[in-house]
């Protein structure tokens, strides 16, 4: 109720009011202690009121963040490849002659394989099962599209980088 007369009149206004009510009923000591009570009032009443603006623009940053992250999952979206569908998207592209998208949805499929830094950035004890997961499951595709992996070529990068 305090907040909704706030609203209505200032607090100025709202403090005379509470003050001559109390004049008519109090004695001079209550007069004193009520009118301290109807000032701290106020003051809670402004700070509320800063409290509120203060969400307000919050809430509007975390509006438009949620709009930020919808439209970047749209593009996400739209993607070339998905993984759920790599094999039908990519036969599609290559059975069209379209060998650029198809390659580019082969690498975006093996790029998002959760076994990539294993087979590729890993020492040469550890990484053999995983290239030979990834010879299993992509040779078929590297070769359609004409595309040799050179494991050497990887090693020697991982020596380098380590040492």
């Amino acid at each position: 109720m305090f907040l909704f007369l706030a609203k209505i009149m200032n607090a100025n206004e709202l403090l005379n009011i509470f003050t001559e009510k109390l004049l008519l009923n109090m004695n001079y000591d209550a007069i004193l202690q009520s009118d301290r009570v109807l000032k701290d009032m106020v003051d809670y009443l402004q700070m509320c009121q800063a409290l509120f603006w203060v969400l307000v623009v919050i809430n509007v940053i975390v509006l438009i963040a949620f709009f930020v992250l919808c439209n970047n999952i749209g593009k996400i979206k739209k993607t070339v490849c998905t993984s759920r569908k790599f094999g039908a998207v990519f036969n599609f592209y290559y059975s069209i002659g379209e060998l650029e998208k198809a390659k580019e949805c082969l690498f975006h499929e093996v790029a998002n394989d959760e076994f990539l830094d294993e087979a590729f950035f890993t020492s040469a004890e550890y990484n053999q099962k995983m290239r030979k997961y990834f010879q299993d499951k992509y040779q078929v595709y590297f070769d359609r599209l004409g595309i040799k992996t050179d494991y050497d070529k990887a090693d020697e990068l991982i020596k380098e980088v380590t040492d």
